[in-house]
């Protein structure tokens, strides 16, 4: 937990070129926000919780499996916690879904990739709001 670590959540997955048009703006100002003693603990928290979840995940399968709710599926396949092979699992309960993966994004996706997702977004909306 530092700000040179927070920095790399955010363009440690992408290509250079693409980072250098990401405002240092995003950890800089995200930073302070986690670097006290009990933020940076339920961070810590959380990432020690992670076998918790993976419980949750047949829940969250089945659910989408019964229901088969309209989905996008907006994905950086750079994501270095749950790269593209992540988004297609998706796939398997949700066949109909619509997946997109945007070249050279991560996890940020929005923060680095936002002026290729928001029409991708207002498209999918359009059609389920029709």
């Amino acid at each position: 937990m530092s700000e040179e670590g927070f920095r790399d959540e955010f363009v440690g997955e992408i290509s250079s070129q693409r980072a250098e048009r990401i405002p240092p703006d995003l950890w800089k100002l995200h930073w302070p926000l986690m670097n006290t003693p009990v933020r940076r603990a339920v961070a810590v928290g959380l990432m020690e919780k992670l076998k918790e979840n993976l419980a949750w995940f047949p829940n969250y399968q089945r659910y989408l499996r019964e229901n088969h709710p309209a989905t996008l599926i907006l994905w950086g396949p750079e994501d270095g916690y749950m790269p593209a092979p992540a988004a297609r699992a998706y796939l398997r309960d949700v066949p109909d879904a619509e997946l997109h993966l945007l070249e050279g994004a991560g996890h940020w996706l929005l923060e680095t990739h936002f002026e290729e997702a928001v029409p991708i977004v207002r498209d999918f909306l359009a059609r389920q709001l029709t």
